[in-house]
Parts: C-alpha cells; structure tokens; sequence
C-alpha cells in the first residue's frame, strides 16, 4: 500500500515539474516572439511582425491563465486583442 501511496506521489512531482517546464518553454517562445515581432515592425516586415505579436500574446496569455496571474492575465488579453486588430488592419485594410 505504501508503495501504492509514494508511486502517485513521485507521478504528482513528476507531473508538475512537467507542467513547469512546459509553462516556461511558453513564455520563452512568446518572450522570443515578442522581441523578434518588434525588431520586424521596427524594419518594416510589418506582416510577420504582427503575427509574431500575436503569438507572443498568446503564449504569455497561455502563462498567465496557467499561473492565475490575474494582472498578467488582463495585460495579455488587451495585447491579443490589440495584435487581432493589428493582423485584420493589415491583412484585409480595415
């Protein structure tokens, strides 16, 4: 029975560091895409640039709502919404 009890225990630590590990490799991709995405719209790539925002926002919007981060969270919603308008300005000249 106690084997039972510290095999889901080591599943439960497995498992979060997991989690851990997969939240921080999400925010280095929308940290990574966010600075990327601005050099782009700096040298005028404004399409890829744009969509590299969007990505990033919604990685650390991903990060946030995983770590209940709740000003992060509001943050990283107005920046999506502002990347959507963004890529719909420039794809279809809204």
């Amino acid at each position: 029975m106690t084997d039972l009890v510290n095999n889901r225990l080591d599943n439960s630590a497995f498992l979060e560091y997991n989690t851990s590990m997969m939240i921080k490799i999400v925010e280095f991709i929308g940290v990574f895409c966010g600075i990327l995405g601005s050099f782009l719209v700096a040298r005028g790539a404004l399409a890829i640039g744009f969509c590299l925002f969007f990505v990033s926002s919604l990685c650390l919007l991903f990060s946030a709502c995983k770590q209940r981060n709740w000003n992060l969270i509001l943050l990283q919603s107005a920046f999506l919404f502002s990347n959507m308008l963004g890529v719909s300005n420039y794809v279809f000249g809204i």
